[in-house]
């Protein structure tokens, strides 16, 4: 498959990432949704309900652990720096604080925390986002815009799992 995200070619190794859980468990997807923007992809049933471990999409470095009242327990993980941008995932609601601190290196696979309930959140599961980053730049939600003119970095996890999990060719 090729996927359009205004960059230039690239080829990644198959493997790079995988999905946290089956796609089948996708309860909600990336874009508009009751006049705001969801910024990611919900999992829930199966193996993505209350306290059933959440793991990483890909290696990496943590990034940054917090709570706030919209992502309730939180974590960023930095994969790298790919096609010129600085790439993120995050991982929302977990029932209690990650199990990985700030700093400490992480593999595609491994344990970040629960799945939960915690923050602005209606059930059990996990909000995963993928954020592309301008280097020297931060991540920047905007959920409560849903036009695409945003200055948000969350990109549709569904192109970087296309262009970084399986290989595929990403063009402008």
């Amino acid at each position: 498959r090729v996927w359009a995200v205004n960059s230039p070619p690239v080829r990644c190794g198959a493997g790079d990432s995988s999905w946290p859980y089956s796609l089948s468990y996708v309860t909600s997807e990336f874009g508009p949704r009751s006049g705001r923007f969801h910024e990611g992809i919900d999992f829930s049933g199966g193996p993505a309900t209350t306290g059933k471990p959440i793991p990483c999409i890909g290696d990496g470095t943590v990034h940054n652990v917090f709570f706030n009242s919209g992502y309730g327990n939180c974590v960023d993980i930095f994969h790298g720096t790919f096609d010129g941008f600085s790439w993120y995932s995050r991982y929302a609601h977990m029932s209690t604080a990650p199990v990985v601190s700030e700093g400490s290196s992480v593999s595609k696979g491994q344990t970040l925390g629960p799945v939960g309930n915690t923050g602005n959140s209606y059930g059990a599961h996990l909000h995963m986002e993928v954020h592309k980053v301008t280097p020297g730049g931060g991540l920047v939600s905007d959920p409560g815009n849903p036009s695409t003119s945003s200055g948000r970095t969350a990109i549709n996890p569904r192109l970087f799992m296309t262009a970084y999990g399986d290989g595929s060719v990403i063009i402008p």
